[in-house]
C-alpha cells in the first residue's frame, strides 16, 4: 500500500510539473501573439497610409 501511495505522489508531482511547463509555454505564446497583433496593426496602418499617398499621386 505504501509503494502505491509513493507512485501516486510521483505521478501527481509529474502532472503538476507538466501543468506548470504548459502554463509557462502558454504565457510565452500569448506574449508572442500580442506582439504579432501589434505588428499587424502597425503594418495595416502603414499600408493604409501608402494607399492614401498613392491615391493622391493619381
Amino acid at each position: 500500500m505504501a509503494a502505491e501511495g509513493l507512485g501516486l505522489v510521483a505521478m501527481q508531482t509529474l502532472t503538476l510539473q507538466k501543468v506548470e511547463e504548459l502554463t509557462l509555454y502558454l504565457i510565452e505564446q500569448n506574449k508572442q501573439l500580442q506582439s504579432l497583433k501589434k505588428e499587424n496593426a502597425d503594418l495595416r496602418r502603414a499600408n493604409q497610409e501608402i494607399k492614401e499617398s498613392f491615391r493622391k499621386l493619381k
